[in-house]
């Protein structure tokens, strides 16, 4: 079982992973398999080789897991890649079709894994921006460096619309809860655990719903 905790940065993913009960184990972040984040380059090949690298690393990460028997919670995952690009796509006019056309073919291949069941934690960008200046960070590596202030602002509007939009469409088993709402971690386990005994669910449309949506 994969259970992946999504959402705009801030919303407080890794404070609820580390709440897991011990039979979930964490898999390492993307960065752990790529060295480093790579979302800073510039200009469309800037940035599909940037995306290119984190789709690698996200692709290790899947092997990773599928090499080891075990339930795994994580701390995102790929949901986190496509709402960059749709945010890349709608703010800074960049096409991306490479980009979207691997994510896609990776997830429909089975060289990254739809996971079993999501907790989206909905985090608006007021709720984002207050949580960075509280942690006295400059800014965070899921908002390109190279765009001006402005710029960076529509940004985080973009991709949290773009995380809402993804949520609300594509028919993952998942709950959502507010950001700033206290979680019962242990009701939400039972919850997913009862989406995984409906009948009826196919993985072949998620792909399809994230390819119109992504734009391939």
């Amino acid at each position: 079982m994969i259970v992946c905790v999504e959402g705009p940065t801030g919303g407080g993913k890794t404070s609820l992973v580390s709440r897991f009960p011990s039979r979930f184990r964490r898999c390492p972040p993307v960065s752990a398999f790529i060295g480093g984040f790579p979302l800073c380059g510039t200009g469309t090949i800037g940035v599909e080789l940037n995306c290119a690298e984190y789709l690698l690393g996200e692709i290790d990460r899947t092997r990773f897991m599928s090499g080891r028997s075990a339930d795994w919670v994580l701390d995102r995952d790929w949901v986190s890649q496509v709402t960059f690009l749709m945010a890349v796509r709608t703010v800074c006019e960049l096409p991306l079709e490479g980009a979207a056309r691997r994510v896609v073919e990776a997830i429909r291949s089975g060289c990254l894994a739809v996971p079993d069941a999501f907790i989206y934690l909905r985090c608006n960008p007021a709720l984002t921006l207050k949580r960075r200046m509280e942690r006295g960070t400059t800014e965070w590596g899921d908002v390109p460096q190279w765009l001006h202030p402005e710029g960076r602002a529509r940004f985080r509007h973009a991709r949290h619309e773009a995380y809402e939009k993804i949520f609300d469409e594509v028919p993952f088993r998942a709950v959502q809860c507010p950001a700033e709402q206290d979680i019962d971690l242990f009701t939400l386990l039972a919850v997913l655990e009862g989406q995984l005994t409906l009948p009826g669910y196919d993985e072949s449309k998620v792909v399809d719903v994230i390819q119109v949506l992504i734009g391939d």
